[in-house]
Parts: structure tokens; C-alpha cells; sequence
């Protein structure tokens, strides 16, 4: 029963302010009560006016995930992802290999599928598109799932922070196929996240905490 808050914070053509960012992210925090912000968009400089707001959002509680970028092979993920307040999210293929637009850095956190995603574009209508845009919104996916199944179960799980998010997803993830790259951090983050493994394991958990 999740709930879907769509906050216009850029143009039909993919433009906008770092002040309409700014005010979108508060807005999702005070009037939104979101609990989790999805933000497809980047720059390869800091932007502080944003920073800030996410440091407000992570004050709240809020958990932000943010698109890697997609320039290829770069020393660091774009911001707002490359900020420590997000969660930075890269792409992979559907042969389970990163993307070859997708952003490398330290600051990567996890992969997800960003290709050849069927979804809706203006007009009202769809395409398939490619990108690390495509890609953060299955990691919120996910995250939203843990979230409601943790609180239909009582909230025995602890999911306050950016923090207890990542300690979960890590222990449920596998390695990107390139052979070059896997294992590594800058390249694949802490992995490939598989919701499958990851609620077969809070099944088993909730029932041992029944037991």
C-alpha cells in the first residue's frame, strides 16, 4: 500500500533550478511526509544549496536515493548522489553487467537494472530508456518493500537511517559479471541488490522472532 508522491521539480525538457530542487526536497519532507526521496538527476559539481537540503531531509529522517549519472567511466559519482546523505544508485544491464554509461566512484553504493526499461515520458505515453535514471527507482522499490513488510510486522526491523538501509541490502547482494570490475567498489558499489534472497531472509527472520 505505498503511495506514490510525484513532486515536478524540472521541465518538460529536463531543466531546472537548483532552488525548485531545494524546495521540491523540503516540500517532499514537511508536506510530503515522504519517507523516501527519489531523485533522477545530476551534475559533476557540488551544488550547495541541495546538499543542505538533503542534510535536512536525513535530519527528518527521510532516506534519499539519487541516480549515479551516466558519463560512463568517471573518478566519482555526480551530485547530488556523491553527497555521504544519499544513497547512489548505478546501472546494469539485463545481463546482470554494469552499464556502459554508468557512473564509477567511491560513492557508488549499489546496482540496479537501468536498461531498456519500459516507462513514461510526456504526452502520455511510453518508451524504453536506458539510464541510471531507470535504475534508482527499483532500489526504492525494494527499499519501500522492506519498509512496509517491517512495519506490518510490528517494526521489529531497524530502519531509521541511510545506515540501516545499506547494512541490510549489503548482506543480500551479488556481483556485477563483468570480471574486471566485480568486487570492486568503484565500479559496482556494494553490489547487485536481489530482493528475492532478501525477503526469503526477512521471512525467516520474522519467524525466528515469533519462535
Amino acid at each position: 500500500e505505498c503511495k506514490i508522491i510525484p513532486i515536478k521539480v524540472l521541465d518538460n525538457a529536463g531543466n531546472g533550478s537548483e532552488k525548485s530542487v531545494c524546495e521540491g526536497i523540503r516540500w517532499a519532507v514537511d508536506k510530503g511526509k515522504a519517507d523516501f526521496i527519489c531523485m533522477s538527476l545530476g551534475a559533476p559539481n557540488p551544488v550547495s544549496g541541495v546538499e543542505k537540503a538533503l542534510k535536512y531531509a536525513t535530519s527528518k529522517g527521510v532516506i534519499s536515493f539519487v541516480a549515479a549519472g551516466n558519463s560512463g567511466k568517471t573518478k566519482k559519482v555526480f551530485y547530488p548522489a556523491n553527497y555521504p546523505e544519499t544513497i547512489a544508485i548505478g546501472s546494469i544491464d539485463e545481463n546482470k553487467r554494469r552499464s556502459h554509461f554508468s557512473n564509477t566512484g567511491h560513492n557508488l553504493d549499489f546496482m540496479a537494472p537501468g536498461n531498456k526499461i519500459l516507462s513514461t515520458v510526456p504526452d502520455d505515453w511510453y518508451a524504453v530508456l536506458s539510464g541510471t535514471s531507470m535504475a534508482t527507482p527499483f532500489m526504492v522499490g525494494i527499499a519501500a518493500l522492506l519498509l512496509s513488510y517491517s512495519r506490518a510486522n510490528g517494526n521489529e526491523m531497524q530502519l531509521r537511517t541511510k545506515a540501516d538501509y545499506v547494512k541490510v541490502f549489503k548482506q543480500h547482494t551479488f556481483p556485477i559479471k563483468n570480471e574486471k570490475m566485480k568486487n570492486n567498489r568503484f565500479y559496482e558499489g556494494f553490489g547487485i541488490v536481489d530482493p528475492k534472497k532478501l525477503f526469503e531472509s526477512l521471512k525467516s527472520f520474522m519467524l525466528e522472532l515469533m519462535l
